[in-house]
């Protein structure tokens, strides 16, 4: 019985140590193929520029092709979901939407775990958002929007790009601190809402501070402030919330790449150091800076610590604000 014990024993450890030699060469050998880099939204957005900005640079690193794939669908969960379940081997890497990892697992119930089945590698860029309203509202301060909703209480709209996203928070986040009442309006994305901004049937819109540039200069939109600590370069009369003395108005949309929890450690440290070296490229921290969004490469400590810290913010702001999924 106990020379079986042993044979089972030993039987057992060789495979195990098999299999961790196994792993590890294929680690060392890692990539053999291309890799996919996922967009979990339609091709043309932010998340779409960002990864066709960073792939370059990671497939010269690499020594493999890194494809960008746009897998649109259910607020950017099909894409997330469908990595989250791929194979853990590093030839698939997802840029999750922030609301995909702190705002929809707090409305709904998402296929997939961000504790349990996704492995946050680093960031790749922070965008902050512009709080704006239509240029012939004659409002030019947030103190001026406080006081025109408080005189119409209900009256002002704030468009967004739908239902549970970030700039629907963002604006459900800004009623909150400014204590006024403001009423939701969901577009089917941020360019509708835009356009309804510019033609007044909408008086105020919190968006990525790149969509309403072109609006801001010509002058359709007016940019009450940026909910960033410090000014942008590229608009630098518009004040930031926090030298306003609202720093519980700084949020910024934060972009990153993650993998299946079980990918080997090693692959993960690869592509860890192909995705932090893309970021800090002169070309690619430029061309972010253009669209007023910073190249902004982390730990992956620091990218889970700031998916649970913003996760916690949300939550408090989807229950006081009473929000559901329409």
């Amino acid at each position: 019985m106990h020379r079986m014990t042993r044979l089972l024993a030993s039987t057992g450890l060789t495979v195990c140590l098999t299999a961790g030699i196994n792993t590890q060469a294929f680690a060392q050998s890692w990539p053999q193929k291309p890799i996919r880099l996922i967009n979990p939204f339609a091709a043309g957005g932010s998340v779409d520029f960002f990864a066709r900005l960073i792939s370059p640079k990671m497939s010269e690193i690499l020594g493999q092709p890194v494809v960008v794939e746009a897998r649109p669908g259910a607020s950017g969960m099909t894409g997330v979901d469908s990595v989250a379940k791929s194979a853990p081997d590093g030839y698939s890497v997802i840029i999750p939407g922030p609301s995909s990892l702190t705002i929809l697992p707090h409305l709904t119930k998402t296929p997939y775990s961000v504790e349990n089945d996704l492995a946050l590698l680093t960031t790749i860029s922070r965008v902050p958002n512009l709080i704006t309203v239509n240029g012939k509202l004659g409002i030019n301060t947030l103190e001026d929007l406080v006081k025109a909703a408080r005189q119409a209480p209900g009256k002002l709209n704030y468009g967004s790009s739908g239902s549970g996203g970030t700039l629907h928070l963002g604006g459900a986040l800004l009623a909150q601190e400014l204590k006024i009442n403001i009423v939701h309006i969901p577009y089917k994305g941020v360019a509708p809402a835009l356009t309804d901004l510019v033609g007044g049937q909408v008086q105020i819109l919190v968006a990525n501070a790149n969509v309403p540039l072109g609006q801001i200069k010509g002058g359709t939109v007016k940019a009450l402030a940026i909910t960033s600590p410090k000014r942008s370069s590229l608009l630098p009369d518009v004040p930031s919330v926090a030298e306003l003395g609202m720093t519980s108005l700084v949020t910024e949309d934060v972009f990153g790449l993650a993998v299946p929890t079980k990918t080997p450690q090693a692959i993960q440290d690869k592509l860890l150091q192909a995705g932090t070296a893309a970021v800090r490229s002169k070309e690619v921290v430029d061309k972010y800076a253009e669209q007023a969004a910073l190249a902004s490469a982390s730990t992956p400590q620091e990218y889970r610590q700031w998916v649970q810290t913003e996760s916690a913010r949300w939550a408090q702001v989807i229950k006081q604000a009473g929000i559901v999924l329409e």
